[in-house]
């Protein structure tokens, strides 16, 4: 996506139209799109400087940084033999130096290293070490240019834009933060999912920044207040994979990993947020436990229920509150689900996954409805006396079994769908299925010419 903000905004002004260089601006406007630049702490007052000696400084510096700001490409690797090529060549062409740490491989993946001819590419080894950014800082001591962007080496850069425009991006944002220490989050997406998150992974040298955590970690400032910026540059994620995922036991390990930080700062909304979700194999008590824990992550009185003044402000509000809420979608307590959900919408009108969530609640429980109707319609034909009811109601039961094709086929059982209708012959009980009567054989005829 391409973000509008007070910088585009004020370079697409009529004023500044009139009174520029297009071609001077055009850069830093492309740049501009590309960072969700914060009014607070990102925009100058325009108090002591006016708008147009604020752009004139901002083209001299701009162009005189261009030559300066160089890029580092950090990657940590262990038995990646299949990957890391890949993931090294797509990224030698957004950046100016690459750092290659191996940290303890058994495999052939230093070998497939050392394939790569590339001057810009630098291994090392350092041993691993149980701790995603204690690792992260190592990497960091090797960097000798201004940017360092950590890339893992099971992601892949998936950016359509140049290197160019990104060198473009990181110089304004040095000439705009001014000092202040930086992060730049990045879109990873998950691989197989149409999902992404916002990660750290851009960092300034001379920020006197580092990274914390153990796993799924993040940047922090030494000195001063961090300035978090949303960048849009993209990477893909293939470690989500079942493949990746079984081979190094992601799934155990990060578990430990966040349950060793969850035990030091139990209440931390990122650590709550990054705890390894459920699966098919948890049950329901489990699940249960499971939405009271993210309580904490979310909620300024976890005993309270769900209201606008309850909520934990946070950057993980939204993702807590996601997880929450699909919880209590698993467990089907549908009523519950669509009233929370429906306050989280005041709070996060543009959530397409909370608009699901909601939904998806209706719709369970008018599933859950249906079938309580069904059963009841099931019971009610099973008093009857077929011979007698056909006696009183001089016809057979095509009628009544129109309606059993009906929740049947709401209920997707559609081979018992075909076979019943197969047995009505009824024209006003076919008339009353004709839809359903209509997709079924849609569906059958199609099956049948594919094979």
């Amino acid at each position: 996506m391409t973000y509008s903000n007070w910088l585009t905004e004020l370079i697409e002004s009529p004023e500044v139209k009139q009174e520029f260089n297009k071609e001077a601006l055009y850069p830093i406007f492309l740049a501009a799109q590309s960072l969700k630049l914060d009014d607070k702490t990102l925009k100058p007052s325009f108090f002591n400087i006016g708008y147009k000696q604020f752009l004139m400084e901002l083209v001299k510096k701009f162009n005189n940084n261009r030559n300066y700001t160089k890029v580092t490409i950090g990657i940590m690797t262990k038995n990646q033999e299949d990957k890391i090529q890949d993931t090294i060549e797509k990224s030698l062409d957004f950046c100016d130096c690459l750092i290659v740490v191996d940290t303890g491989s058994t495999d052939s993946t230093v070998d497939k290293i050392k394939e790569l001819k590339y001057e810009k590419i630098k291994l090392y080894d350092i041993p691993w070490f149980d701790d995603f950014a204690g690792m992260r800082n190592k990497i960091k001591e090797l960097n000798d240019n201004k940017w360092l962007f950590f890339i893992d080496s099971d992601e892949l850069i998936d950016n359509k834009e140049n290197f160019q425009l990104l060198k473009n991006s990181l110089n304004l944002i040095d000439i705009l933060s001014d000092g202040y220490p930086v992060s730049l989050q990045i879109k990873q997406w998950a691989s197989k999912f149409s999902s992404f998150s916002f990660i750290d992974r851009i960092i300034r040298k001379n920020d006197h920044t580092a990274f914390y955590g153990k796993v799924h970690e993040g940047v922090y400032a030494l000195e001063g207040n961090l300035i978090p910026v949303h960048f849009d540059f993209q990477i893909r994620n293939t470690g989500l994979e079942d493949g990746e995922m079984k081979k190094f036991d992601k799934k155990n390990k990060y578990k430990k990993l966040t349950l060793e930080l969850l035990s030091e700062d139990p209440d931390n909304p990122r650590w709550i947020s990054n705890m390894t979700n459920p699966d098919s194999k948890t049950t329901f008590n489990e699940l249960k436990e499971y939405a009271n824990f993210l309580k904490r992550g979310f909620l300024i009185n976890p005993k309270k229920g769900i209201t606008l003044s309850n909520l934990r402000e946070s950057e993980y509000l939204h993702s807590i509150l996601v997880k929450y809420l699909l919880t209590n979608l698993t467990t089907q307590e549908n009523d519950k689900v669509i009233t929370e959900s429906h306050v989280a919408l005041k709070k996060f009108p543009q959530s397409t996954f909370i608009l699901f969530i909601y939904h998806m609640g209706k719709y369970q429980k008018n599933l859950q409805e249906k079938a309580l109707l069904y059963e009841e319609l099931l019971i009610d034909i099973g008093s009857l006396d077929i011979d007698e009811a056909e006696e009183v109601s001089q016809q057979k039961q095509d009628l009544i079994e129109s309606l059993v094709v009906k929740y049947m086929f709401d209920f997707h059982d559609y081979s018992s769908v075909k076979e019943l209708i197969s047995e009505i012959s009824d024209t006003a009980a076919l008339e009353n299925i004709q839809f359903e009567k209509n997709v079924i054989n849609f569906l059958f005829n199609s099956s049948s010419n594919m094979k």
